[in-house]
């Protein structure tokens, strides 16, 4: 809330000026002279006194209209300021953070360089296990029902699984190894 428009007063209106636009003010809007007015009418003067009351509590003392004014100056230049960079920003338009290429794969992961292995392999390796102890419990269950020899390949399914479990993690860390020796 600007303090001058709440009284209708210029920013370079003197003491008296000031003082005579705020009993102008409360004259007008004081809750004892809306007696006759509806309640909607009486609220909105309400309201109005306690911005005149609230403009004049600043204005009408030298102290605080000085650091009023210092404050409005100090936000205006400083809205400016912010208008004008972001404006400034407007102008030149979209760049980028970063400049400088941005390659799909970079040249150390290209195709056919020593020790480079496609994608594929390492999702393998984190789906083999599971998928191999799935099949041996599917096929145990099929050989323990209904053909016993399947047992054995449901066994032999069961220690392949477990031995990718503890395989992978090896795999993995000596691909990751691998990379950062590069």
């Amino acid at each position: 809330m600007d303090h001058y428009r709440a009284l209708g007063v210029d920013k370079t209106a003197s003491s008296t000026d000031l003082r005579n636009a705020y009993r102008s003010l409360i004259r007008q809007h004081h809750p004892d002279r809306q007696g006759s007015a509806g309640a909607a009418q009486r609220r909105r003067s309400e309201v109005r006194m306690h911005e005149i009351n609230a403009a004049w509590s600043v204005l009408g003392d030298e102290t605080r209209r000085a650091a009023y004014d210092r404050e409005q100056r100090a936000a205006t230049t400083s809205n400016r300021q912010r208008a004008s960079a972001r404006e400034r920003r407007a102008r030149e338009g979209f760049r980028p953070f970063d400049p400088g290429d941005d390659p799909v794969m970079p040249a150390e992961d290209v195709a056919g360089k020593a020790g480079y292995r496609h994608p594929g392999f390492q999702r393998w390796l984190g789906v083999l296990p599971p998928l191999l102890f799935m099949s041996a419990l599917g096929v145990g269950i099929v050989g323990a029902l209904a053909l016993p020899q399947l047992l054995a390949v449901a066994i032999a399914l069961f220690v392949l699984s477990l031995l990718s479990f503890l395989a992978a993690p090896l795999v993995a860390l000596t691909e990751s190894a691998r990379n950062d020796r590069r």
